[in-house]
């Protein structure tokens, strides 16, 4: 059984998230010019040595392993971290956080003996690009616990300078996930993972997985959770039993959500664009997971209701892209349905890189269940797409 809650801190500074992403493409882009003109001999033997040095780093870093965001860093880390501002001593003095030390980027290494390796150090400058070559040098030189503020102090001051960290957690949904996608495709390990009678039913509690055994479907709608099962031909949903589990489970609550119409008839590739779109722009933050909903019509359905029974199937796949179905193994059938003027509700899950192939399928980012406007019948979705003047619910900040 696993449980990951959603938070921000400093247990989650390797995440991999696609501004860090970008963040190692400009150390990378700058390794070279940075650290050869930090004061290493000019000679072909010493470039050659600094360049083998670089490229050993690269090899095995993580992206976002040097990088950390303002809103990751709780109030009370600061004082136990070395902090590096790395402009000028004219913009250190007319403003910094608090308890930095003033060392300009081109002389960390010069003065690197008073940087210590036996705790966290933060270094920054205005907007990152500076202090990312500094940082991108200090790793190189083996300080591999140098963390580069993403942003810089611009945007640590936007988010809330010390209280970044506080305010980001109080702004963010609750998300919890039980089993991994990707384990139990590759193991066949269906048992239960969570007891659905200990799962949140509060109002505002909205989720999606499968029962133990892979015998059914699960879905939470406003915090009233409904099974159901294979064996039902029609796949209708019944409240859960006492004793039902789940193999997997991925939901959060939300308190307010911000309503967007589609604007457009869009296809399953499209309208998952279109969220992730519509995410960055009210603010949702695309490296986290999160909840969201769709109400309204389908011009295409396709979703079903594993059995766990024998699979002809083959292992995996996900029905997004026309296979058999996502929670299928070897160990699993499923009943299949389609209906081509579908309404009702989706429920999904974004997975963030940081959990796809766990709530998700491997490769994928979107586990979506449908239920129908009467909440009669429910079930994994395969494929959809959504007619124009639906509704996006997102989780409003």
């Amino acid at each position: 059984m696993g449980s990951h809650a959603l938070r921000l801190g400093l247990s989650d500074l390797l995440v991999t998230l696609p501004a860090q992403k970008q963040a190692m493409k400009i150390l990378a882009s700058v390794a070279l010019a940075a650290t050869l003109s930090l004061h290493i001999p000019a000679h072909a033997d010493s470039k050659a040595a600094a360049i083998d040095e670089m490229a050993g780093y690269l090899e095995f870093v993580d992206y976002g392993g040097a990088t950390i965001f303002a809103q990751q860093i709780p109030k009370s880390e600061y004082a136990k971290m070395m902090i590096i501002d790395a402009r000028d001593a004219g913009q250190f003095t007319k403003g910094h956080i608090p308890g930095a030390v003033n060392i300009e980027w081109r002389k960390v290494l010069e003065q690197r003996s008073k940087i210590p390796k036996d705790k966290m150090v933060l270094i920054y400058c205005n907007t990152g690009s500076l202090s990312a070559q500094a940082g991108f040098a200090l790793r190189v030189a083996g300080y591999e616990n140098v963390k580069i503020l993403q942003g810089g102090f611009e945007e640590w001051k936007a988010k809330g300078g010390l209280d970044a960290n506080a305010k980001a957690m109080a702004a963010q949904p609750t998300f919890k996930h039980y089993g991994n996608f990707k384990r139990m495709m590759h193991t066949g390990d269906t048992t239960a993972q969570v007891e659905l009678a200990t799962l949140d039913q509060s109002v505002g509690t909205w989720g999606v997985g499968a029962l133990a055994g892979l015998k059914g479907e699960v879905i939470q709608v406003d915090g009233k959770l409904l099974v159901s099962f294979g064996t039902d031909p029609e796949g209708r949903v019944q409240p859960p039993s006492k004793t039902d589990a789940a193999v997997l489970w991925a939901g959060g609550k939300v308190a307010h959500w911000k309503q967007i119409p589609v604007p457009a008839d869009l296809g399953q590739a499209e309208f998952e664009t279109f969220v992730s779109e519509q995410a960055t722009r009210n603010n949702v933050d695309l490296t986290q997971p999160f909840v969201f909903r769709v109400t309204g019509g389908y011009s295409h359905l396709i979703w079903h209701v594993v059995t766990g029974e024998t699979s002809a199937h083959k292992a995996g796949g996900h029905g997004g892209h026309g296979h058999a179905g996502g929670h299928t193994n070897k160990r699993s059938d499923m009943k299949v349905f389609r209906n081509p003027t579908a309404t009702g509700q989706l429920v999904g899950v974004y997975s963030s890189d940081s959990l796809e192939g766990v709530v998700s399928h491997p490769g994928e980012r979107f586990h979506v269940h449908y239920i129908d406007d009467a909440k009669a019948v429910s079930g994994h979705v395969d494929q959809y797409n959504v007619k124009k003047g639906a509704t996006l619910w997102l989780p409003a900040r």
